[in-house]
């Protein structure tokens, strides 16, 4: 599923105020009875093992973006720009393995798993771009950006039906990213 809004409206001859609004969603379930055969080097003749297993994904996301423009001059060629964009994308994994009957002689760990994962990004930028003719066929653009990211992942495993506090993880991540540019432009003749 997709939706987006967009909203624009002229304050004036010069200036302009755009919105947007956007969410996306979308589910994956997968599920069956793989059989898996390990043989050869330290599996010498081999063994097989099944299991019934099943994932549900669900990943979405919500973006909205404001944007004002000015312009100074009527070439249009100076002008400030202002932006903000918020994306938040939630998303909820689970996945399930159950083991057939465990025969002994598997050299493997065949307890039934179960995960459930929930990792979240928000994320805020804001962009300021500025233009300025210097003289006829010569502009400076100008521009600063900032970028915050927070990245969240909750995984709980459970073996058997037991939490397993090991192989489980909160993960916490922030990225702060600022950068500035500058750019001449000119043409001389052709």
């Amino acid at each position: 599923m997709m939706a987006n809004v967009s909203v624009g409206y002229e304050i004036d001859s010069v200036s302009s105020l755009n919105a947007t609004l956007g969410y996306h969603r979308y589910n994956l379930t997968n599920d069956g009875h793989p059989t898996t055969t390990m043989s050869g080097g330290p599996y010498g003749e081999g063994f097989s093992y099944g299991n019934f297993m099943k994932m549900k994904n669900l990943n979405q996301s919500f973006t909205g973006s404001i944007d004002y423009q000015r312009f100074f001059n009527t070439a249009r060629t100076h002008q400030l720009t202002v932006s903000y964009q918020l994306t938040h994308s939630p998303g909820h994994n689970e996945n399930w393995s159950e083991f057939d009957s465990s025969n002994a002689a598997i050299p493997m760990d065949l307890t039934d798993r179960y995960s459930d994962d929930h990792p979240t990004t928000t994320e805020h930028t804001v962009q300021v771009d500025y233009s300025v003719p210097l003289a006829p066929q010569q502009i400076l653009n100008t521009g600063v950006k900032y970028l915050n990211r927070h990245n969240r992942a909750d995984s709980k495993y459970y073996l058997s039906d037991v939490y397993s506090e090991g192989m489980s993880s909160d993960y916490r991540y922030r990225h702060n990213i600022g950068a500035a540019y500058a750019e001449y432009d000119a043409h001389w003749g052709n």
